[in-house]
């Protein structure tokens, strides 16, 4: 890591999200150590560590790396725990069978992201507007 920042620099700043860094060439310095950069136009950042570019864009494509590593381990570990919630609601189902309404409706469970919903949206948030896979679930209210 370099001691001072450049022009064409790659700065990394703390992000809420995993990997929990963002990172952007460098394309402005002010004199309090806040930088602009190229991939986020007009935002202010106080990176808390800078690389020389190429040096910087390696280091965002192996975070990049490791951020869809933590996205599908993700996925797989919420897949096993939804297959365990599906398990644990159809014992109850079996068991409650006779209690139940005969006043069925259909609900749609968002593949991606296990949200329920009462028609089939054209994308849920967690697919960020590409088109989306349904599971449907048969709803009995109990009367």
């Amino acid at each position: 890591m370099k001691k001072s920042a450049e022009i064409g620099d790659v700065a990394f700043w703390e992000y809420d999200k995993f990997p929990f860094l963002l990172c952007g060439e460098i394309t402005k310095i002010y004199d309090n150590g806040y930088v602009k950069t190229r991939e986020f136009g007009g935002m202010i950042f106080n990176p808390v560590f800078f690389m020389e570019k190429e040096k910087g864009y390696e280091l965002k494509n192996k975070l990049n790396e490791l951020l869809h590593e933590f996205t599908k381990t993700n996925r797989d570990l919420q897949d096993t725990f939804v297959e365990k919630r599906d398990k644990l609601i159809q014992k109850y189902q079996a068991v409650d069978n006779q209690k139940q309404s005969p006043s069925e409706r259909i609900l749609y469970e968002c593949v991606g992201c296990h949200h329920l919903y009462e028609e089939k949206v054209s994308s849920c948030d967690c697919m960020k507007n590409q088109n989306n896979e349904y599971r449907e679930w048969i709803a009995n209210p109990k009367g």
